[in-house]
């Protein structure tokens, strides 16, 4: 039987209004191994112009790339459940707290303007390389959390893009 390599690219953008949030990016089949996960992801803020800096100081965006089981699996938060928890197959293959700064607002500070702010990691690209073999069905999920939503946020989006490699028969 001859062995393939897939290589399944997924991006999006999701507005959020709660702390936390989930998205699947690829499933991996039974028999199949999850190679390597290459990509980018960023948090926009969009808040009024007369909210204090504080506001987004204090807020702490932690971001995950983990796997879980397809069918059963945890959903997890990266902001409150950094650990590993049930390794091989349910664990985290990426995980950072995202460093904020101020973006160039159109017309900031006029009382009708927005203040715009972006969280990102701290490596231009994030490039993980790993051995997941799938035993049973496992998903590969971005895991995006956050102490608080910053008061006033009007926007919050989740932009992402990922190349995910997979192996299999």
């Amino acid at each position: 039987m001859a062995v393939s390599d897939t290589w399944i690219r997924v991006r999006g953008t999701s507005p959020q209004t709660t702390s936390s949030a989930d998205f699947v990016l690829a499933d991996i089949p039974v028999g199949q191994k999850l190679i390597r996960v290459h990509g980018a992801v960023a948090v926009n803020c969009h808040m009024p112009a007369g909210r204090p800096y504080t506001e987004i100081e204090s807020a702490h965006w932690s971001m995950g790339l983990y796997t879980t089981l397809t069918s059963g699996g945890r959903v997890l938060n990266p902001n409150s459940s950094p650990s590993d928890f049930a390794p091989p197959l349910q664990r985290w293959l990426w995980w950072e707290q995202l460093s904020a700064a101020p973006l160039p607002s159109p017309g900031y500070p006029l009382s009708d303007s927005r203040q715009i702010w972006r969280f990102s990691h701290s490596e231009l690209i994030i490039d993980v390389k790993s051995q997941v073999l799938a035993t049973t069905a496992v998903s590969l999920h971005l895991g995006s959390g956050t102490s608080h939503v910053p008061i006033g946020a009007k926007v919050l989006d989740i932009v992402y893009w990922f190349s995910i490699l997979r192996s299999g028969t």
